[in-house]
């Protein structure tokens, strides 16, 4: 079986470069990482966040009975029954305890009673499940060592492993699965969503539905030249622009598996004549297929921007008069012409299908 390494990085990134997304530390129960059967979790080192929301409590804790010491919180799901195990293994040696809650019927993002399997050794070094270990739970005199679980297909589980030394280095992970045990490897998240309206006017707001699959927990949009340029809402609102022309958005979808991004281009066409002059038009557009041709319906001088699906710039020509401009050479597609008269913009789309 080949191995797969995660390693916990503190920035998010869409093709290679950083921008100013949110941080999803699994150092909180809500954005814990789900571990395959063939995951070799690595953290970073120095390894120093206590996370955002306390997890555990009086309640919930077990053996744990200080709570949370730079805490990792990570998700396991059993696919095939059968006998499960782990080692954690310190970056150094260290005073490391773990906590195991389940079985559940599906993931959780809070935990409500005591956890199944705990150790709080006051032991350096490994800790872990073990196949040789025949007690649940142990205190700070343990051997950090309690017994493996015995899994059954569609269980889930929440694993908490606890840097009580508060080092700040890491730990590495590895399982160990007997009798056809094995753990499921779920989907990235699909990210999808749709606008309010595809066609808006100049400062006319638009709302956003999120419709990404396989339970995401966060969401990051982006909405290049919009009144707001980023949003971590999962249905964002208010989101204008000032400008008439044709905009991508750009949606990143997380969860316990990683993320997933998706970009419809020129998603948001604005069309600057349903809110800057009347709908009687100041220069008529006419397209046979080939050609466009600009009539205007005075003598004054108008500006005309041919913009392609990117909303990138192509051409641009000032004009007084009726005048045409030729489409035979531009490849197929969706094209936004953007006509600029002293009394406003006017924004109209056309397609080319040879």
């Amino acid at each position: 079986m080949k191995d797969r390494s995660l390693i916990f990085s503190l920035a998010l990134s869409i093709n290679g470069a950083v921008h100013a997304q949110p941080t999803f530390e699994p150092t909180d129960l809500r954005y814990a990482i789900h571990l395959c059967s063939d995951t070799v979790f690595t953290p970073a080192v120095d390894q120093s966040f206590t996370g955002d929301i306390a997890d555990l409590n009086p309640a919930n804790h077990g053996c744990l009975l200080t709570d949370e010491h730079q805490s990792v919180f990570v998700r396991f799901s059993v696919v095939s029954s059968g006998r499960i195990g782990f080692t954690v293994m310190p970056a150094q040696p260290m005073d490391f305890d773990f906590a195991v809650w389940g079985p559940f019927a599906e993931s959780v993002d809070t935990l409500t009673g005591a956890p199944v399997r705990c150790s709080y050794a006051a032991q350096t070094g490994n800790t872990g499940l073990s196949f040789q270990a025949s007690d649940l739970t142990e205190g700070s005199s343990g051997d950090s060592w309690v017994a493996r679980l015995n899994v059954v297909e569609g269980q889930h589980y929440v694993l908490c492993v606890d840097n009580f030394a508060l080092t700040g280095l890491g730990f590495a992970l590895e399982w160990q699965l007997e009798d056809g045990a094995a753990l499921s490897c779920p989907g990235l998240p699909q990210a999808a969503f749709e606008p309010s309206t595809f066609t808006a006017g100049v400062g006319e707001s638009i709302a956003f539905a999120d419709l990404s699959t396989n339970d995401p927990y966060a969401w990051y949009w982006e909405f290049p030249g919009a009144s707001v340029a980023e949003s971590t809402d999962q249905f964002p609102e208010g989101i204008s622009y000032t400008t008439p022309g044709c905009y991508d958005v750009r949606l990143t979808a997380y969860n316990a598996a990683g993320s997933g991004l998706t970009v419809q281009s020129c998603s948001i066409t604005v069309d600057g004549s349903t809110s800057m002059h009347s709908s009687d038009e100041t220069v008529v557009l006419m397209f046979d297929g080939r050609t466009l041709r600009f009539v205007p319906k005075s003598n004054e001088v108008f500006q005309v921007t041919l913009l392609d699906a990117l909303g990138r710039m192509l051409e641009q020509q000032q004009e007084q008069g009726s005048f045409e401009l030729s489409m035979a050479a531009r490849a197929p597609g969706s094209y936004t012409v953007l006509i600029r008269t002293g009394s406003g913009w006017m924004t109209r789309r056309v397609a080319l299908s040879w």
